[in-house]
């Protein structure tokens, strides 16, 4: 096993719940906490008769919220499984927290040093992740029809805190003769939800994490909301890129690095922001960390165009240009999705221009004018399918929404433009 140090995160041999993509049943009040290891004593136990290691004694701490108070329990090292937090996808906002680490100060003269670094910051315990990402599942049968609900599971959530204080553990010995670390505990004051008062507690400050205070990221969130009422369209950076696809579903060497998002609302999630977006590529509303450079797009549509024998024709598809759609499948259907596209295909004639296609369609009566619509395919790159090649019938388009490229310049994205601008942060 693991060697086990202060600062980790360990769970009792009973609890299997290791990853966020496991979902706890039956009974979830079953499952044990995570622990925040604050010592490791340094002696081991062996058995009197056989010699066998029986393990070293761990301490350990996690908050009860039900009880509203901190509780320290020791274990076995051998009863308990280390959980790798630096690897695990449940430390989703590791950029937020960092790990108080004090190394090489002069303890005689730490106070200056508390006051400057610690004091009146916000901390948490490191285990915070975790227990945020745990999820319940619940069962419920309606005569043949099982329907499955989730909940957060937050029943050790630990409590965002100021730090007040600090004191030695040992005054006459700051620095463990067993560990070489420092006997440092400090003093945090949080609100005690089920005292409904402020409580305040001394704390080893291995198991902390201290939260980030990005003043320039404050400033932004203070301008979402205002964003949000505006309506207006944002675009990021795709971390991966989309790489539009042929036939064959290779790439094309053309692709996507930005993606458009229509902030919906600022949510607080016990120690952090995020904001609900809506992506206009895949018409999901979903959780976006907030970033720096969120850009504000104008004018990114054009008129909408619904179906109507005057509106929704093959005029209104350009080759090589994006339109927004709502399309319905066979199957009754109806989705939203930003395309691009390629060419129009019809009785086994393909058309990769618009005038070559008017040409074509000019020379027909009104007889073979509706005929072909029936027939019409247009040949597109969806985004909705992360650039690959989509089919769709004119029939089936229930609405047009040219989308405002700005040009063709094969070095950018096609959102990128003049009419792109970055959010101005003012210090007001």
């Amino acid at each position: 096993m693991t060697n086990i140090k202060k600062g980790n995160i360990v769970v009792f041999n009973t609890n299997n719940f290791v990853d966020s993509s496991i979902l706890i049943g039956a009974n979830h009040e079953y499952t044990s906490p995570f622990l925040n290891v604050y010592e490791v004593k340094k002696e081991k136990f062996h058995s009197s008769i056989s010699s066998v290691n029986l393990g070293s004694i761990v301490h350990t701490i996690y908050y009860n919220s039900k009880a509203g108070k901190f509780d320290r329990k020791n274990f076995n090292s051998n009863a308990l499984n280390y959980v790798n937090v630096k690897s695990s996808e449940d430390k989703l906002y590791e950029d937020i927290l960092t790990s108080i680490e004090i190394n090489n100060i002069d303890l005689d003269k730490f106070e200056s040093e508390f006051y400057n670094n610690y004091y009146n910051k916000l901390v948490i315990l490191k285990s915070v992740d975790l227990e945020l990402k745990k999820r319940a599942i619940k069962e419920t049968n309606d005569l043949d029809n099982a329907k499955f609900t989730t909940s957060a599971h937050l029943e050790f959530l630990p409590p965002t805190m100021n730090i007040i204080g600090y004191k030695f553990s040992d005054e006459k010995k700051r620095i463990c003769e067993d560990t070489g670390d420092i006997n440092l505990e400090l003093k945090c004051k949080w609100y005690n939800s089920t005292a409904k008062t402020f409580s305040e507690e001394f704390l080893p400050y291995k198991v902390l994490a201290l939260i980030k205070n990005h003043e320039e990221l404050n400033k932004k969130i203070k301008l979402l909301p205002e964003l949000i009422k505006s309506k207006k369209i944002v675009q990021i950076t795709l971390k991966e890129f989309i790489h539009l696809k042929n036939n064959e579903g290779e790439r094309t060497g053309e692709k996507i690095s930005y993606e458009l998002l229509k902030p919906h609302s600022v949510v607080f999630y016990h120690y952090y922001h995020q904001l609900l977006v809506k992506s206009l590529f895949s018409d999901k509303i979903r959780k976006q960390k907030i970033e720096i450079d969120y850009k504000i797009c104008n004018d990114v549509f054009g008129v909408k165009y619904q179906k109507d024998e005057d509106r929704v024709s093959f005029y209104d598809f350009i080759p090589n240009e994006y339109y927004l759609i709502k399309y319905k499948d066979r199957n009754n259907n109806i989705t939203k999705r930003i395309i691009r596209v390629n060419k129009v295909e019809v009785d086994g004639g393909i058309y990769s221009s618009l005038a070559e296609f008017k040409t074509f369609v000019q020379a027909l009566n009104q007889e073979q004018t509706l005929d072909i619509y029936n027939n019409l395919r247009i040949n597109t790159n969806c985004l909705l399918r992360l650039g690959e090649i989509r089919n769709f019938r004119l029939q089936g388009v229930l609405e047009i929404t040219p989308i405002n490229r700005f040009g063709d310049q094969q070095d950018k994205s096609f959102f990128e433009s003049e009419f792109v601008k970055s959010i101005e942060v003012s210090d007001k």
